[in-house]
């Protein structure tokens, strides 16, 4: 994943990006979208914006309908963010 696509996924949670220096306080850090809270908040925030039917519409194509629902909860949080990504035209 891009530091472009973790930007844009930071700001599309509502969140600020933060132009990281040297000597910033490293207690404060950008998201990595690695963790499963990370992924956890992606999907909310597109349920949030209305926006479910046509992520889902977007990955139905992608997989194998009959299995898609476990496919997307085994997902890992960076193929899930990277899907959003993707989905949304983030490269």
């Amino acid at each position: 994943m891009t530091e472009t696509q973790r930007k844009w996924l930071t700001e599309y949670l509502g969140e600020k990006w933060l132009e990281l220096t040297p000597t910033y306080d490293e207690f404060r850090r950008n998201r990595t979208f690695t963790s499963w809270q990370d992924k956890q908040d992606l999907l909310e925030k597109v349920i949030e914006n209305g926006e479910w039917d046509g992520f889902l519409d977007h990955l139905w194509d992608r997989v194998d309908g009959g299995h898609f629902t476990a496919w997307l909860i085994k997902l890992s949080p960076e193929k899930t963010a990277e899907l959003i990504c993707r989905w949304k035209g983030v490269e």
